[in-house]
């Protein structure tokens, strides 16, 4: 959702590797017990899909029903 906003998409509160810090690391914690091997390595190709999000003005939590009335602000995504 382009009003999907949270500090996850701001590199000054969540730092600049968003996926992998945020659901990465916990994805190769459950191959390694699945498959019960260690990762050794890793590569990746990372991009931006949103290179803006709408952030709701007056500091509402994004996750919940986006409301008509919710005033927002387009905040550019760099991580």
């Amino acid at each position: 959702l382009e009003t999907d906003y949270n500090w996850r998409v701001d590199s000054a509160q969540g730092g600049a590797s968003r996926t992998v810090a945020d659901i990465g690391s916990h994805w190769c914690d459950t191959v390694q017990f699945m498959t019960g091997r260690r990762i050794v390595e890793v590569m990746a190709d990372l991009s931006i899909v949103w290179p803006t999000r709408k952030a709701p003005v007056n500091g509402k939590a994004t996750f919940s029903a986006v409301h008509e009335a919710q005033a927002y602000e387009t905040r550019p995504v760099d991580t």
